[in-house]
């Protein structure tokens, strides 16, 4: 027997305030290169974003931290190929013109060969690019909107979409909620980049969400300020017990748990706190100082009451980390939080589409004939119960336009860290480069269906696989350029 109680809402007209080819939910790195996409390929497009600012994890620093899911190994393979291009590599060099990247480095020798029991790291060709360092959180911000504006897409921050304007199994609009009340805008096409298939969901659309127990962690973050890093440099050299060995310059690699011959040198260091593997970074020089303190914490992340304790759960923690960071190293005794990076979540729902990634894809480096982009991200997968693997493959993965496309509702494309794949799939394609993959190829295939009047489902693949080439994306495997640090 059902014991909720409800109500019923009364009837009321909802005012459409406006009508786009295409609309795309969510501002993040896959909505971005959605939407970029979409307008450049003839669409009238629309972006819709709950923030007050585009970018979404894209602009968390522990996103951005060197080598991290941002940028490092996800920009290259081990073959020294280049893998990501397309708008999501012209947004990173016209930002690197800008100062809002910190500059590409070459690595050594010895650099990234370690094997340890959280992991397993392969070795890159000597010589080869780590990818950018650091993105910087605020000048990507504003370069998105500036990107925006220059593609002539209109822009509604501070909203939601909370419902869809469906007939039969077609999605025609998007209801939206916003200080302005309650509206609708109608499309052909609709996009969910939420991240969360929040519009997949609410279409009808099947799609899949673990348990809680099982639903990969999530953290949370403060950015600190007012270090003295070289007085940090200079105590974590002296008193080698503060640091774990770290393969990605302060970001991976626990001691405690991490057995291996993993480089540590003078501008890549990290701090072993007390803390449940909680690591803060010096930074690299020539590049911006990012240092974080985390809490991590479990949840469901489409559950707002597993939001709200997540988020309590994890400022706690982070703040915790904070007071025994100013108590034990040297260099933090003036620190403060000067910003909060906010819950960073790695998983919730995904859609069921036309085709499933599964690990054993990712793992083998299957191909595709309706690849739109390539993955050489590793399974990351971070447990509930705070232990952690990460585990890399020699071989590179394409990625099928099927995944992009749920079973049941048409005019509906997904792109980011809910695309069709399995549990353990997604760890590896969730990470920022896949999502701007995913992004251009969904912008490019809305708009291509409206021009060929066809369902995306129903596009010709060689006609998407082609435009993508023509916009400077790397479609198949074989296409895959040598990486150079440019």
């Amino acid at each position: 027997m059902d014991k909720k109680k409800y109500i019923t809402e009364p009837e009321r007209k909802t005012e459409i305030i406006a009508e786009h080819d295409v609309i795309v939910v969510g501002g993040g790195p896959a909505g971005l290169c959605a939407a970029i996409a979409s307008s450049r390929n003839g669409a009238d497009t629309m972006l819709i974003e709950k923030n007050d600012f585009l970018g979404g994890q894209w602009t968390n620093p522990y996103s951005s931290y060197p080598g991290s899911h941002a940028f490092g190994i996800s920009f290259q393979n081990y073959d020294g190929k280049q893998i990501i291009k397309g708008i999501g590599w012209e947004i990173i060099q016209r930002l690197m013109k800008k100062g809002g990247v910190a500059p590409l480095m070459k690595r050594k020798k010895d650099h990234v060969k370690f094997r340890g029991k959280a992991g397993t790291y392969l070795k890159y060709p000597e010589g080869s690019c780590n990818g950018p360092a650091i993105l910087i959180p605020e000048n990507l911000k504003g370069f998105a909107l500036d990107l925006i504006e220059e593609e002539n897409i209109t822009l509604l921050l501070h909203t939601w979409a909370v419902d869809v304007i469906k007939k039969d199994n077609e999605i025609r609009g998007i209801i939206i909620q916003s200080k302005s009340g309650r509206q609708a805008i109608l499309s052909k096409r609709v996009i969910d980049c939420s991240a969360d298939a929040d519009i997949a969901a609410a279409a009808g659309a099947p799609c899949k969400k673990e348990s809680k127990d099982e639903l990969w962690e999530m953290d949370y973050g403060l950015i600190l300020g007012n270090i003295n890093n070289k007085k940090v440099a200079q105590f974590l050299q002296e008193n080698p017990d503060f640091l774990t060995a770290s393969t990605y310059g302060g970001y991976h690699g626990w001691k405690e748990r991490v057995e291996g011959d993993a480089r540590i040198t003078k501008d890549r260091m990290a701090v072993k706190t007390r803390f449940h593997r909680h690591e803060v970074s010096p930074g690299r020089k020539n590049a911006p100082i990012l240092n974080n303190a985390l809490g991590y914490t479990t949840g469901d992340p489409t559950n707002v009451r597993d939001l709200t304790n997540a988020e309590i759960e994890g400022r706690k923690d982070a703040l915790k980390e904070l007071a025994w960071l100013k108590e034990n190293i040297p260099g933090y005794e003036y620190c403060i939080a000067i910003d909060r990076i906010g819950l960073g979540i790695r998983e919730s729902r995904k859609i069921i589409g036309e085709y499933v990634i599964t690990a054993k894809d990712v793992a083998g480096g299957k191909l595709f004939r309706d690849s739109i982009g390539l993955n050489n991200m590793p399974f990351d997968m971070h447990f509930a119960d705070g232990s952690w693997i990460n585990k890399f493959f020699k071989k590179t993965s394409e990625i099928p336009y099927r995944s992009l496309i749920p079973k049941e509702i048409d005019n509906l494309l997904v792109a980011g860290r809910c695309i069709s794949c399995t549990h353990v799939a997604q760890s590896a394609l969730r990470k920022v480069p896949i999502c701007l993959a995913t992004g251009e190829a969904a912008g490019t295939a809305a708009a291509l269906s409206i021009k060929m009047n066809t369902l995306p489902r129903k596009l010709a693949v060689e006609d998407l696989q082609e435009k993508l080439r023509k916009q400077g994306a790397i479609v198949k495997l074989n296409e895959a350029p040598d990486w150079k640090c440019k």
